[in-house]
């Protein structure tokens, strides 16, 4: 077989090596300026080849012959390109053309989208309203933005801004479709960043960790419940304070005030001489927890139980009013369901009304 490749060129791009590598040996690729790249495009679309090029009319291409294709061969081709990226206002966003591969046979195997970016003045924030993206920032000047999937059909062209500068970036973006007169309201994205130089402070916080050690719990899941809240009480702030309650057919708690995070390895040494046992009463353990919170310090619940209330008020709905009466609005609640048999409209409806 004979194909084509075609890869639309972004506005403004310039070619500075096309390489399409043929049982080893290196082939040229051809440059096509905007009209010729139109010319493609629309025989494409005549042929019903790829429509989606359609929407790069206007834009230059890079044009290759693939030839021969023989059957479960591989062709690699390398392309490399300059663009130059206008910044209103230290905001600057790039494009990836990946749109064209929705109208491929069979999904990508795997894609990958990786963009460095280097620049001499701090870099502010790095998002994309396209894609999912993973960022991390080695440095004040250096930024590495990542987008991977497998077996998907891209239906969008890749987009990532970035903000850089020495204040505080904020950048609004307005939109509303042009080809809808009905349509009134438009749309904004707003992208917020702090100063970068500013050091970074935590805020003295309390976390509550409420653990379940009903009968149901015992064995593995006692066991990875007692190790996430060892982790926790380990990793907390000098600053920060901890309450540590447990609770089945009765409520348990280390302390009765809140306590500083120097005692937190005596806290574990108390955790680890439990068990799991009885039943479970999740309304008296929640009511304990919202007794525990300091309305003027920021708190954090975080609720570890495996299975449906049976001792006390069982009533899910109940449960929730209750909680609901008695909690701070300064309390962060943050359900964990360890196991399979969880009351999941407890859970969810808990972080959902508590901020979590």
């Amino acid at each position: 077989m004979e194909g084509t490749y075609v890869f639309p060129l972004p506005e403004g791009a310039a070619v500075t090596d096309f390489t399409l590598w043929v049982d080893g040996q290196p082939v040229q690729g051809q440059v096509l300026d905007a009209n010729q790249a139109r010319q493609v495009y629309q025989d494409s679309i005549q042929n019903m080849q790829d429509p989606a090029l359609l929407e790069y009319i206007g834009q230059g291409a890079v044009q290759a012959s693939v030839a021969p294709i023989l059957p479960y061969t591989e062709r690699q081709i390398e392309l490399e390109y300059t663009q130059a990226l206008t910044s209103e206002n230290g905001l600057v966003e790039y494009v990836y053309p990946l749109n064209t591969e929705r109208f491929s046979v069979t999904p990508l195997e795997s894609v990958q989208v990786k963009v460095t970016i280097i620049d001499n003045d701090p870099i502010q924030l790095v998002y994309s309203p396209s894609h999912p993206i993973d960022v991390l920032q080695p440095s004040l000047n250096e930024s590495v933005a990542t987008y991977t999937d497998t077996y998907v059909t891209p239906d969008t062209d890749f987009s990532l801004f970035y903000s850089v500068g020495n204040q505080e970036a904020f950048h609004l973006l307005t939109y509303r479709d042009p080809s809808d007169p009905e349509e009134q309201d438009g749309y904004f994205m707003m992208l917020v960043a702090p100063q970068p130089d500013v050091d970074a402070q935590a805020i003295p916080k309390d976390v509550i960790l409420v653990l379940d050690c009903s009968g149901s719990m015992e064995g593995e899941k006692f066991e990875q419940a007692r190790q996430a809240a060892q982790y926790i009480l380990e990793h907390l702030n000098p600053s920060d304070r901890f309450s540590l309650i447990t609770f089945n057919t009765y409520v348990n708690r280390y302390s009765a005030e809140p306590t500083s995070a120097e005692q937190n390895q005596q806290a574990i040494g108390w955790l680890n001489t439990l068990s799991a046992n009885g039943s479970t009463d999740i309304n008296q353990a929640l009511q304990l927890a919202s007794a525990l919170v300091d309305a003027e310090r920021p708190t954090y619940l975080l609720f570890m139980t495996d299975g449906l209330p049976t001792a006390g008020v069982t009533d899910s709905q109940q449960i929730l009013d209750n909680f609901a009466r008695t909690a701070s609005d300064s309390l962060r609640l943050y359900p964990f369901g360890v196991g399979y048999d969880v009351d999941t409209y407890l859970l969810d409806s808990l972080s959902e009304q508590h901020h979590g």
